[in-house]
């Protein structure tokens, strides 16, 4: 975000878009992070791959629970891949992700929404076996001011999901293949690590519809919707982490960042022509718009009687 974007008008967005969400949980998909009821969530343990989730039970069976996380986004780290990525190792392209931070730029509402987090971490600790080990989920900062962190890695081992196919990278994702290229024969592309892009519109009463759209029309300062799942992923023997995990990204608004860089564009052109202008007007001012005439030098006509010296009162200069 440059200095040009206006922080309050993008809190003020914000806000009025919480309430308006939470208004009508039966139109949306997910409810807000704040929202969780996790009295009646279990934490339980699945393969393929690996790790402890949050649940809750849908129609008597167990279904995976997917909030949502309304903000600022602050930072991010986004498909397309269009450049080599450099990486040297089998561990490094385990480790490749799509990334989003997002922040209320110190809104209390967001905050409020952030306080959930140490209630979700002692609900994973509690729930796990004895002498297993959870690092909880993390607030982040964001210039001082509460930020949450969430991400999809693009692969998982193949060897940790082998009654699973590979799911092709889409071409908004991968144009040029490059991801396709690096995950050789040990890893996938499985449902765990797709994310959906979208916008989110929101019609006439509830009315709520999700349009596709690519993830490189995202910026940082866009107002989004992020839809993410709890899962503790583990890192060594009786060691988990856990995580939120990016299921989907919407589009809320762009208007502020998108105002934000006209004006960037405005100052930089006034910036320019302050720089050209006064040496353009020096150029203009030692002309004065004036036409100079030739001059020539005065010279001795030779006669047949010899040379007619001209006097230096004859002499002139045209």
């Amino acid at each position: 975000m440059n200095r040009f974007y206006d922080e309050g008008e993008a809190k003020r967005h914000l806000l009025a878009l919480l309430p308006a969400q939470a208004a009508n949980p039966s139109v949306v998909t997910a409810p807000l992070l704040s929202e969780i009821q996790l009295p009646l969530c279990n934490v339980l343990p699945y393969e393929q791959p690996e790790a402890y989730r949050l649940t809750n039970t849908v129609e008597g069976e167990a279904a995976e629970v997917t909030v949502r996380v309304p903000g600022i986004l602050c930072s991010k780290m986004l498909p397309p891949v269009t450049r080599p990525l450099g990486v040297k190792s089998r561990k490094h392209v385990r480790n490749l992700r799509q990334f989003v931070r997002l922040t209320g730029l110190g809104l209390i509402a967001f905050d409020e929404l952030a306080g959930k987090i140490e209630e979700i971490n002692a609900k994973f600790r509690e729930s796990l076996p004895t002498g297993d080990q959870v690092q909880g989920l993390v607030l982040q900062e964001y210039e001082g001011e509460v930020a949450l962190d969430m991400h999809s890695r693009y692969f998982t081992d193949r060897a940790a999901v082998p009654g699973l196919k590979h799911i092709p990278l889409h071409d908004d994702v991968d144009p040029l293949h490059i991801l396709e290229g690096l995950r050789g024969p040990h890893f996938i592309h499985a449902p765990e690590n797709e994310v959906q892009y979208c916008r989110k519109v929101c019609g006439e009463g509830d009315n709520v519809r999700y349009q596709s759209m690519t993830p490189a029309n995202f910026g940082e300062g866009d107002v989004v919707e992020a839809h993410v799942a709890l899962v503790a992923y583990p890192l060594g023997v009786k060691n988990y982490k856990m995580v939120m995990s990016l299921r989907t990204l919407a589009l809320i608004s762009s208007e502020c960042r998108e105002r934000a860089e006209v004006c960037r564009q405005q100052a930089l052109e006034e910036a320019k022509a302050h720089q050209q202008g006064p040496k353009r007007q020096r150029q203009a001012a030692a002309g004065a718009g004036a036409i100079l005439k030739r001059r020539y030098v005065a010279v001795e006509e030779v006669g047949t009687q010899g040379f007619e010296r001209l006097s230096l009162e004859s002499m002139s200069y045209e």
